[in-house]
């Protein structure tokens, strides 16, 4: 691993709904001595996309949205700056939870007939509507699914497939020309988060991770915890979700198993 030099900026770059705000928290906290930037989007399709995205459903200008202001920041530095050394620490997360979140996440924007008179969330039509979204599920087409091609292979032509994953830790680093790429998984954060990172980065004490992941899941209250409890779906359809690159890359096939089983009941 080469050493962190004034050269070096670390990048959070990673997918929707995979704790990116606990990680750049975390690595905030620890006063570190370079910069670090957080974007889900860097490509010329994604940033397409959430520009499209913030102004038709979010109706935000997306001149006024800050982490697309970053983004266009980093893609300058990226292309002009080629002697730049990138730290960047990219999430995985299992793909039908990944779903839900983002369900929960942008539910009043996009599903405002799900809510009552008070504002409340109705537990079964959510339900019903996720089952639909989720029998229609297309790896091919999905953001969950496309997302390291289209952003990681896109900007810095790093194929994440083409490297082996260990499941076994929940982590990998991969090195590639003038990036560095620390891939988690964030249902192993917990137990690992500590030991990637510390290794990563170089780090020559411990760092904590700092638990903020959790904004919209609390915001959402019981009626989120009770959808991800009473959520389950066709066995076929789990089958078709995890036999995607993605799902097969980032987790053994015990462990599909067992999401198989938890999501069909």
């Amino acid at each position: 691993m080469d050493s962190l030099t004034t050269h070096t900026a670390v990048i959070i770059y990673q997918m929707g709904k995979v704790g990116s705000t606990t990680i750049h928290a975390s690595l905030e906290e620890a006063s570190l001595p370079f910069p670090i930037y957080k974007v889900h989007f860097l490509s010329d399709e994604g940033m397409a996309h959430a520009v499209e995205f913030h102004q038709k459903t979010l109706k935000i200008p997306w001149e006024n949205t800050p982490h697309i202001q970053t983004s266009e920041f980093l893609r300058d530095k990226i292309q002009t700056e080629p002697d730049h050394k990138w730290k960047v620490i990219t999430v995985v997360r299992e793909p039908i939870m990944r779903e839900v979140s983002e369900f929960f996440q942008y539910l009043h924007s996009m599903y405002p007939e799900l809510l009552d008179e008070h504002g409340n969330i109705e537990k079964e039509r959510a339900i019903k509507l996720l089952q639909t979204r989720l029998m229609f599920y297309n790896p091919e087409k999905n953001y969950t699914c496309r997302w390291f091609d289209m952003e990681i292979k896109g900007m810095f032509g790093l194929d994440v497939f083409a490297h082996p994953f260990d499941t076994a830790k929940g982590f990998s680093i991969i090195q590639h020309g003038s990036v560095d790429l620390l891939i988690l998984r964030l249902e192993d954060l917990n137990r690992n988060f500590s030991e990637a990172i510390g290794q990563f980065l170089a780090l020559d004490s411990p760092l904590e991770i700092v638990k903020s992941n959790v904004r919209s899941e609390q915001k959402r209250g019981s009626t989120y915890e009770q959808v991800r409890q009473e959520l389950t779906l066709r066995e076929s359809i789990c089958r078709k979700i995890y036999a995607s690159t993605y799902a097969r890359h980032f987790y053994a096939e015990a462990e599909i198993e067992q999401l198989i089983q938890k999501w069909s009941g």
